[in-house]
């Protein structure tokens, strides 16, 4: 299912317009049990800082992965933008964060199929021309959540078996207009 936001702004615009086109293709290639949530907040619960999405009201929902679902992803946004007063731009970092049991989502398969995964994200993104705006995949539990604080009483999610996480990294040019974006790699 697409969880989008309405009425994106700045930043969320640009999420709002890869979020849709990566689900399509994405589902195109049989993701059919596929979460893709919009721009998640850092938000302190305890000791972690855990991504959150907004719903309404006040209230927001956490996008962690949990092993009763097949496949989610959420994006994040860098906590620092840069502005160009001259060009009247922002440059900010944005990531998509892909949570995946293999064995569900890739079920024929036979080994471990983080790399089918990954590569299916990749040809996804180049299909809708974002591949060439990529900067960087990161995989790895303490990487690919380095900007958050995660603890899990155990590791179950930390890359083994059938589980997979893995974050793309984008950054993106915006003017400080609604509604106009522009990708680039840095």
């Amino acid at each position: 299912m697409l969880f989008q936001r309405t009425c994106p702004k700045g930043i969320d615009f640009g999420i709002h317009i890869l979020q849709k086109e990566l689900f399509i293709e994405l589902t195109k290639l049989g993701w059919a049990d596929y979460d893709s949530y919009d721009r998640a907040y850092r938000n302190k619960k305890g000791d972690d800082k855990l991504p959150e999405v907004y719903l309404k009201d006040g209230e927001y929902r956490e996008v962690l992965f949990n092993d009763k679902e097949t496949v989610t992803s959420f994006f994040l946004a860098d906590e620092k933008r840069s502005f160009d007063i001259k060009e009247n731009l922002f440059t900010q970092g944005i990531s998509i964060i892909f949570q995946a049991n293999l064995d569900k989502l890739l079920p024929n398969v036979t080994n471990r199929a983080d790399e089918e995964m990954i590569n299916q994200i990749t040809q996804a993104l180049k299909k809708k021309f974002w591949g060439n705006r990529l900067v960087e995949v990161i995989t790895g539990y303490e990487r690919v959540y380095d900007s958050l604080k995660v603890s899990y009483p155990n590791k179950e999610y930390d890359d083994m078996g059938s589980f997979c996480i893995a974050r793309f990294n984008f950054k993106m040019l915006y003017l400080n207009e609604p509604n106009k974006i522009i990708f680039i790699k840095s």
